[in-house]
């Protein structure tokens, strides 16, 4: 039961991250266009945008926040113990970045091909690697997303200590 329910809810949250991640790449590709239209039109519109972004990013953290803690809460309801809850709570909110940005990159790239155009290396302020043509593969690839593995990695390995712990 304890087992199923915490695969359970890594699924689930996945899938919730996925589901964000793509509303937030319908949202920001839109919301950014019209704002670039208001921006050359009028100098003041740069504030209104700055605000009108806090806002938006305030509620689409709600969006993330809330089921993360009603699974933790559910989790401790069930009568598990502090360890689990911790662990759970670790996998689930490393977890939520791979999926988030991976779907919001590929849902911005797929309305305008222009957005990223060498697909998340190095050259973009939301990539951190290095993509050196004379590396090898598997190092290039450990660069440019060593953020999202390292993230993998330690969801999964919490994932597995909130199962067996």
């Amino acid at each position: 039961m304890i087992t199923i329910f915490i695969i359970l809810s890594w699924i689930s949250y996945g899938i919730i991250s996925s589901a964000k991640g793509i509303y937030d790449g319908y949202l920001w590709h839109y919301w950014l266009e019209s704002w670039f239209k208001k921006i050359l039109n009028s100098n003041t519109s740069l504030k209104g945008m700055q605000n009108e972004g806090k806002y938006l990013h305030k509620i689409g953290s709600y969006l993330t926040a809330l089921p993360l803690l009603i699974i933790l809460l559910g989790a401790l309801a069930l009568n598990f113990s502090i360890l689990k809850v911790l662990f759970l709570g670790i996998s689930l909110s490393t977890v939520n970045p791979l999926f988030h940005l991976g779907y919001m990159f590929h849902t911005r790239n797929k309305l305008n091909n222009k957005t990223y155009t060498d697909s998340f290396k190095s050259t973009h302020t939301i990539s951190d690697g290095n993509t050196d043509k004379f590396k090898k593969l598997t190092v290039k690839l450990f660069n440019t997303y060593k953020k999202r593995v390292i993230f993998a990695i330690i969801s999964i390995i919490t994932l597995l200590l909130s199962i067996f712990i």
